[in-house]
């Protein structure tokens, strides 16, 4: 993905810089963590995908939850999530504070 050029999918879509790399993966490193220490709670990983304008994706996909954040090149503006228990219902959505350990969303998705 840190190979990407701009216009990589023909589409014009902006490349992947490492810096946005390294924010997804330390926010993912986090809330692991943090949830691993507090209370044992672990899980899957995430696909690691290209997202949209250069930000990446963090997307779980288990058989009765569903989360995505997704991580903005711009280090201005804040990562945002979206999940769901993959039926439409009970739906969680908003923006993190990447200053917390966000161990929450480990501990939603393990429920």
């Amino acid at each position: 993905m840190l190979d990407y050029a701009d216009d990589w999918d023909g589409e014009g879509s902006l490349g992947y810089e490492e810096a946005t790399w390294r924010r997804a993966v330390g926010l993912l490193l986090r809330c692991a963590s943090a949830a691993w220490h507090a209370d044992g709670t672990h899980g899957d990983a995430p696909r690691i995908t290209s997202g949209p304008m250069g930000s990446i994706d963090l997307h779980w996909k288990l058989p009765q939850r569903e989360l995505l954040i997704n991580v903005p090149a711009d280090p201005d503006i804040a990562p945002t999530f979206y999940g769901d228990n993959r039926a439409g219902e009970f739906a969680i959505k908003g923006s993190l504070d990447e200053a917390r350990d966000n161990r929450w969303l480990a501990v939603w998705l393990a429920e």
